[in-house]
């Protein structure tokens, strides 16, 4: 739950951005272990990630929505996202969560992750 919440505060400050072209690709880094992403459709625009950590897999695909209005945005990532840990002993799939964005003309810029989020982990059949 931890990763999902700094996934979801990364996912925010993206350096990257996807701009929805058909195809377009990302490949990094991070602290030694391979990310990729992939712009699978332009309308909706939906992405592909895939990234090899030490000890886990993490993939999945989601479509970006946003709703901006004057002084604030919400968006959210629709889809499942999946973790495979290499012990075998769990996968656990979840959504990721939604976020309020406010002070984007005036006042102070302030962030909220928002709704309730549920982690399965299907091989202990807990629910979260």
């Amino acid at each position: 739950m931890a990763f999902n919440i700094s996934c979801a505060i990364a996912e925010i400050q993206m350096e990257k951005p996807f701009n929805p072209i058909l195809g377009e690709t990302f490949q990094a880094l991070i602290d030694d272990c391979p990310v990729y992403g992939e712009q699978i459709s332009h309308h909706p625009p939906i992405s592909a990630t895939f990234m090899k950590g030490r000890g886990y897999t993490l993939y999945g695909q989601f479509e970006s929505k946003v709703h901006i209005g004057l002084n604030s945005a919400t968006g959210s990532n629709e889809g499942i996202m999946t973790i495979e840990f290499e012990n075998g002993q769990s996968l656990i799939k979840y959504r990721n969560f939604s976020g309020e964005l406010s002070g984007l003309v005036y006042g102070d810029r302030k962030l909220a992750l928002v709704g309730i989020n549920h982690y399965l982990d299907i091989k202990n059949r807990l629910f979260v």
